[in-house]
């Protein structure tokens, strides 16, 4: 058996290339259908955040591929197009990505505490398609485990340790007494209005009429229909958009008729959310996911990294101990 991954990050790839390979659930379980018709993969779980999209498959020892083709077959994409956007591992360095991938020390913002309940769903997610086979479940819960440890034991950054947070002090930096729209009611959308709110800002967050039930508005923010986001733009600062859509939920096309328009535009979504061209307005600032997370590893990062290390390779050699007796029990090796 072979574990193989291949990786689309922020890295390897542009904002924009890496929205080509952003996909919903409903999408995610398409492809899994579409690998699971191979008779030569095992096993299969793809992690699909803003960062990255990374796919990881277990084989069996004599068969050849490439994780990163198989995805762009299954999504309908030119392999050949965007060859050189992409990374692959194998084996132990597949093992220790994904392990390093659940403690954030390969996400843009270093040491992000929302990676862990990705790769969790991740998991989730491949297991509902039955597209995750018994090795892939074990090494992604181990990297779920070795990352919630380090987090538990390395004293990591606190005062801007994921996207939500920076965007909610870049609002308050620009309008600390200003008002905003925060276009999204999922988890990040709220994550968002919760941040906003703590800092004292006047908040206001979309529902959707069809979604009555599962509407959650944080404390001491107000609410509107997604349906009349336009016409309250005329009232708010700053824009903060973090869907799951794949259309825009705002459009150049119909800002630019606004007599007064919001000054910031922050959009958190990948596939992004707003129309790029506002960019173009005269008067807006305008900040995209890569923008907000954007940094460079300091000396500190080096000497966290040294510790994580050693914490990720007690769950690496629990992997490797666990599928050395899973051999022997199948009489493998």
């Amino acid at each position: 058996m072979k574990i193989l991954m291949s990786s689309v990050n922020f890295n390897t790839a542009r904002l924009e290339d890496r929205e080509k390979f952003s996909f919903t659930n409903d999408a995610l379980a398409a492809l899994y259908d579409r690998i699971a018709a191979r008779g030569d993969v095992l096993g299969c779980v793809v992690l699909c955040t803003c960062n990255r999209t990374e796919v990881y498959l277990s084989v069996a020892d004599t068969a050849s591929m490439d994780p990163f083709v198989l995805l762009c077959e299954s999504a309908g994409l030119d392999a050949e197009e965007y060859k050189e956007l992409y990374i692959c591992k194998e084996d132990q360095d597949a093992v220790r990505h994904i392990c390093e991938v659940a403690c954030g020390l390969q996400s843009q913002i270093w040491g992000e505490d929302q990676i862990i309940s990705q790769v969790k769903n991740a998991l989730v997610l491949a297991r509902e398609c039955k597209a995750a086979d018994s090795v892939l479940e074990v090494l992604f819960r181990n990297a779920v485990s070795a990352a919630k440890k380090a987090k538990t034991l390395v004293a990591f950054k606190n005062y801007e340790d994921n996207a939500s947070r920076r965007a909610a002090n870049i609002v308050k930096k620009a309008f600390p007494q200003g008002t905003a729209l925060v276009i999204g009611n999922g988890a990040a959308g709220r994550s968002i209005c919760q941040f906003l709110v703590e800092q004292g800002v006047d908040v206001t967050m979309t529902k959707r009429q069809y979604r009555h039930g599962n509407n959650i508005i944080p404390q001491g923010a107000d609410g509107i229909d997604y349906t009349e986001r336009y016409e309250f733009l005329t009232h708010v600062d700053v824009v903060i958009s973090a869907t799951l859509s794949p259309h825009y939920t705002i459009l150049y096309d119909e800002l630019i008729r606004l007599p007064k328009r919001p000054k910031l535009f922050i959009d958190m979504a990948l596939p992004r959310d707003i129309d790029p061209k506002i960019e173009e307005i005269d008067g807006i600032t305008y900040y995209n996911i890569d923008d907000i997370c954007r940094e460079e590893i300091n000396t500190m990062h080096e000497m966290q990294t040294a510790q994580i290390n050693t914490i990720l390779q007690k769950y690496i050699d629990d992997f490797y101990t666990w599928h050395s007796n899973r051999m022997k029990h199948l009489g493998v090796g």
